[in-house]
Parts: C-alpha cells; sequence; structure tokens
C-alpha cells in the first residue's frame, strides 16, 4: 500500500507558549525539499491528550532517512489527471509522481501517476474523493472525519489472470494536545493531530472471468502527528502510530531532520539577496549590478509583478499569502532567482 505522507514543524524561539493555529500558508509549498529521518528504535514515549505539555523526544535517532519534493503540479507527470491538485510531490523511489490539494479547509492526498504495481505503465491511480492528510485551520480542539476508497485492478504477471484490490476507509481526526516539543533540532510549540484510521480490505483473484475472494479484512490504527505554525517548517515534525491495545509505539518514528530548504540551486541563488523573508510589505534586494530588473512568479510560474529595482525594495503588499519566486536580470542576462514568502 502507498506509505502515506506527514507533515509539520521547526523552530521557534524567544516565544511565550501558547496555544497555535496552523493555517494553509504553515503548510507546504512548491520547490521545498523536505528531509526526513526514520527512527526504529521506539526511543519515545506516547503520552496522552491535554493542553500545556512539554515532550521531550530529543532522543530520537536516524536509522535510514529520505528526500520528498514538492512542486506545482504542472511540473510532475500525469498532472492533466489530476485537474484539483495544486501540489506535487516525489520522493525518488520510483513509484510515481504524487499529487495533493492544500486549501483553506484541508490538506488532501488526490492520487498518484507512476507504476507502484510494476506493470510496466504508468497509469492514474484516485483516492476516491481524497486521502485526508490534516484537517485546516488547525487548533487544539479542532475535528473532522473523512472517508475515501482505494481501488486498483492489476495484472500480476502470474497465477491469476488479474487482481482487485479496494481498500475503504474511515478517518476520524482530533487535535488532542497541545504544548512544548523538543526534537534534535530544537524547541518547538506544537498541535498534536490524532488521527483514527478504520480501513477495510478486500482482495479478488479473477481466473478465467471469475471473481474469487481471497481477502476480507477490516483494520484500525491510530497515528498522531506534531504540526507548529512556523513557516521556515511547513512539514509534520513527528509522527508515529500507536496501539492502544499494548500501549506502544509502533513501526518507525518518523521525524523532520532538517529545516526545508528551496530546489533552486544555491549558487544561483547567491548572486543577490532578499529580506525580510517572508515578508508584509516592502522586499529589499541587495545585488551589485546596476539597472536590474526583476520578475515575480507565484508557484504555478505565473507573472504577477514585474519592473526596475529601484532604491533596493519592491512594495509587495498587494500579493497574496503564500510562496514566490524572484528572478533578477542585469542588462538581458539573468543573475539568478530566489524563493520568499509572503505573509
Amino acid at each position: 500500500m502507498i506509505k502515506k505522507l506527514l507533515f509539520v514543524s521547526l523552530l521557534t524561539s524567544g516565544a511565550a507558549l501558547g496555544q497555535i493555529t496552523v493555517t494553509q500558508y504553515d503548510l507546504i509549498e512548491p520547490t521545498d525539499v523536505v528531509e526526513q529521518a526514520y527512527d526504529q528504535s521506539l526511543s519515545i514515549t506516547h503520552t496522552s491528550a491535554g493542553t500545556d505539555q512539554t515532550w521531550n523526544y530529543s532522543a530520537l535517532v536516524e536509522d535510514s532517512s529520505g528526500v520528498f519534493n514538492v512542486g506545482a503540479p504542472g511540473w510532475a507527470n500525469g498532472s492533466s489527471e489530476f485537474p484539483d491538485a495544486t501540489l506535487s510531490g516525489n520522493d525518488g523511489s520510483g513509484s510515481g509522481d504524487l499529487f495533493m490539494r492544500k486549501t483553506s479547509s484541508a490538506l488532501d492526498f488526490l492520487g498518484l501517476y507512476g507504476d507502484p504495481v510494476q506493470s510496466g505503465t504508468d497509469e492514474a491511480y484516485h483516492f476516491d474523493p481524497q486521502s485526508r492528510i490534516t484537517p485546516l485551520p488547525l487548533t487544539y480542539g479542532t475535528t473532522d472525519q473523512n472517508n475515501y476508497v482505494f481501488d486498483i485492478t492489476f495484472d500480476p504477471g502470474q497465477g491469476a489472470d488479474s487482481i482487485r484490490s479496494k481498500q475503504s476507509v474511515e478517518q476520524n481526526f482530533e487535535a488532542d494536545a497541545w504544548g512544548e516539543l523538543t526534537t534534535p533540532l530544537g524547541t518547538f510549540e506544537v498541535v498534536r493531530l490524532s488521527q483514527m484510521e478504520i480501513s477495510t480490505d478486500s482482495t479478488w483473484a479473477y481466473f478465467m472471468g471469475n471473481a474469487q475472494l481471497v481477502d476480507n479484512s477490516k483494520d484500525t490504527t491510530y497515528s498522531y502527528s506534531f504540526y507548529t505554525n512556523d513557516q521556515s517548517a511547513r512539514f509534520p515534525l513527528v509522527d508515529y502510530n500507536y496501539d492502544p491495545q499494548a500501549q506502544q509505539i509502533v513501526g518507525d518514528i518518523t521525524w523532520l531532520k532538517a529545516q526545508p530548504t528551496s530546489s533552486i540551486k544555491e549558487e544561483e541563488a547567491s548572486t543577490f539577496s532578499v529580506y525580510p523573508n517572508p515578508v508584509s510589505n516592502n522586499l529589499f534586494i541587495e545585488i551589485k549590478e546596476s539597472g536590474a530588473r526583476y520578475v515575480i512568479l507565484d508557484v504555478s510560474g505565473k507573472e504577477v509583478m514585474s519592473g526596475k529595482v529601484t532604491g533596493n525594495q519592491i512594495d509587495t503588499s498587494a500579493l497574496k499569502r503564500g510562496a514566490y519566486l524572484i528572478k533578477i536580470t542585469s542588462k538581458g542576462n539573468q543573475v539568478g532567482t530566489k524563493k520568499f514568502m509572503k505573509k
């Protein structure tokens, strides 16, 4: 089964501890490169729900790691199959390109385009209507419910003529705790999202047109994810599955290894700098070249502003909240590209 992608936070410093709210503007954006680590040693302890909590997960270790690259839908293969997507992603595993939709009410996983069953042909695989990653806005006490079906048929290559696998899932969410979380990266203000997922899995094998039910099982899983509203993070800081009967964490613990970086090459972006980032109104540009011009693009690649760099600053007050790219040219030659956030 396709591994569910998870997301959340990074460093907060000097701020008073308090209950936070996570919105769509605090989560992943195109060009983000996210590094996650996987701890197999179960080095942390699950706690019950509650307010103003302290979690010390500094003992997390890195047994393995992975990178998730985030882009606009049009940057990925099969984007026409997911017209409602606002984000794409690829983890480099070769299984395909993932498609997500981020709105003010939720971050959803729509499906993927690729060859996860190794049939030799890339196809679109959809969640019907969507698998929910997190409801939004997310704050203590937030609850949500979502249902989806994942139904695929493929050629197993031997034995049966074809295999049909259908998964029907009920998702129940609750932001059940908030407080202060410490990981190997530092200390963060977070809200914890709990999820109960009830899954009915059915598998049929087809022999000469006749279907045979070979599996029909029901399973309930419980997972916990920690989110922050620090826009420099944009991904789940820690998440894990938990068995309430055995009272223990099961499987790998996933944690954010490093602050997400941009897929823009550093050597290209280093020829000029922009600040503050994120910006409220005036974006200042430091550049040695004279007579430079700029173009600002939204995450879909659409030009939203352009002009001459005058007085080393640009008024961005008309821009909506979100991620943007600024391209600088001088004497017709491109100087570089930089990503910035508008708050």
